[in-house]
Formats: C-alpha cells, sequence, structure tokens
C-alpha cells in the first residue's frame, strides 16, 4: 500500500514534532534561566514591612482603598 499523496508526509510530521519539542524545551530551559537570575539578583518578593504597609503606597506613593 503506497498513496503517492502521503509520501514524505509522516517524515514531516515527525520533523515538526522533533521542532516543536526542540522549541519548547528551549523556551523552558531559558525561562528558568531568566527566573533564577532574577531571582539572584533583584528578588521575587518585595519586603514583609513594605507587603504589610501596601504595595500601592510604596509602589505609586498613593492608596488604592480607603
Amino acid at each position: 500500500f503506497c498513496n503517492p499523496e502521503l509520501d514524505g508526509v509522516e517524515a514531516s510530521v515527525g520533523t515538526q514534532t522533533l521542532g516543536a519539542v526542540v522549541v519548547a524545551a528551549f523556551a523552558f530551559v531559558v525561562g528558568f534561566a531568566i527566573f533564577e537570575i532574577i531571582k539572584h539578583t533583584h528578588g521575587l518578593r518585595v519586603e514583609k514591612r513594605i507587603e504589610e504597609e501596601g504595595l500601592d503606597i510604596y509602589e505609586h506613593g498613593e492608596a488604592a482603598y480607603n
């Protein structure tokens, strides 16, 4: 059984699947590296004192809810 309209389609689908997996893995690795760099240089959270006072006042200089 050989369908001339489908010749090479299996190889093409395999190549595209491999490409999608490689791109997903690359995006994960680069995203994780950026996350770790930010975590160790700038930090991911504000100080507890600032969070308790309110981020609106700290970040924008005004209270959002009174």
